[in-house]
């Protein structure tokens, strides 16, 4: 049995390239390295950059 027929909602999948997450998490230098900041600094690049959607 799939998973997906048991989802209420269909999640967007994205692809980020960690190389480039990593190079631009490296502009915030004064950022102390956590969980939240990390999270952050994802959804940051992702508002910010263009991402790729997969279609699963």
């Amino acid at each position: 049995m799939s998973i997906s027929g048991k989802l209420t909602h269909k999640p967007l999948v994205y692809c980020l390239n960690p190389k480039t997450v990593t190079d631009y998490r490296k502009s915030f230098v004064d950022m102390n390295k956590t969980d939240p900041l990390d999270a952050y600094i994802i959804a940051d690049f992702a508002l910010l950059f263009y991402i790729t959607f997969l279609n699963p």
